[in-house]
């Protein structure tokens, strides 16, 4: 398994996106989520939401395992890299870094980092009393960030230099968390984070436009090293974007698969408390930036627009 690891992914010095990760559509956008402006946060949030749902799963030793039709049972290990998990840059290869735990084996991080116009910002999902934000709270977090961003404008778009050659990009990794103590530390709440969370500008035309945008999207809004990452569009098409070294596809189905038949219970609108209680704002990630970076950042473009 190490072997493996190392030589079919470690190794590759090509970027990420989009040769390396993969995608997966939100099914419900072709029955109870049709395209719409007014309702992308609501879907967003209540998607986020199913996904913490399967995070505590998790955590609590819940999932069932995996079994063969003759009740064989398979090893669940993939799972343990689904959620606080990143490929780390390096030479001649990469590492993987995790730091989730199930609940028996100790705490872990448990903020989401969300990536909207070239920004990024540090978001907790959970209310006072460690349980997940109703979906309407999680949807105002997400709303604010929205707005900020928009307000900002386009920000320098740091999450453009994992979309780089692997070499590249742990240069200026390296480089970025060398320049001051407040990128390292921004660095490291990516890194450690639950999982990302992209909110796009874009509006794909149709189910097979959403899915282009999961790997081939505005890398300005990706963090490609993460482990999983949901991506929302402007007109309310969802999809992930998921490094493929920690685990395999099965592993992200088995989730969708989860999400999927919970949202048709719920008939994909939320049914809990629609109360929306007062929680700190998600803070945005500054970074020093240099003249280096800045143009690590362009040439990142550069490479990955052909691609």
């Amino acid at each position: 398994e190490e072997w493996w690891y190392k030589y079919a992914y470690l190794s590759v010095r090509e970027p990420l996106l989009p040769t390396m990760n993969t995608t997966g559509p939100q099914t419900l956008n072709l029955s109870l989520w049709p395209p719409s402006k007014e309702k992308a946060l609501e879907y967003g949030a209540l998607y986020l939401w199913t996904v913490l749902q399967f995070f505590i799963l998790l955590r609590e030793g819940k999932l069932r395992p995996q079994a063969s039709n003759k009740g064989q049972k398979f090893s669940m290990d993939q799972f343990r890299r689904l959620f606080n998990t990143a490929r780390i840059p390096g030479h001649p290869y990469d590492s993987v870094f995790s730091c989730w735990r199930t609940e028996a084996e100790g705490d872990v991080p448990l903020h989401i980092i969300v990536l909207c116009n070239g920004h990024l910002w540090n978001m907790l999902p959970w209310d006072f009393s460690g349980k997940t934000m109703t979906s309407p709270e999680l949807e105002q977090q997400l709303q604010y960030i929205r707005e900020q961003s928009d307000i900002m404008g386009e920000g320098p778009g740091i999450g453009s230099l994992t979309c780089a050659k692997r070499e590249t990009w742990a240069k200026n990794r390296q480089w970025l968390m060398s320049i001051s103590e407040r990128n390292r530390r921004n660095v490291e709440l990516i890194e450690s984070s639950i999982l990302g969370m992209a909110l796009d500008n874009s509006c794909p035309e149709n189910f097979q436009q959403a899915c282009w945008e999961g790997l081939c999207g505005d890398i300005k809004n990706r963090w490609a090293d993460k482990s999983f990452s949901i991506i929302n569009t402007r007109n309310g098409y969802g999809t992930t974007n998921n490094d493929h070294t920690p685990f395999d596809a099965m592993v992200t189905v088995v989730m969708a698969h989860y999400q999927h038949l919970y949202l048709e219970e719920m008939d994909g609108v939320w049914k809990g408390s629609t109360e929306v209680r007062d929680f700190p704002k998600p803070k945005l990630l500054e970074f020093d930036l240099d003249s280096k970076l800045i143009n690590g950042i362009q040439a990142a473009r550069e490479i990955c627009s052909p691609l």
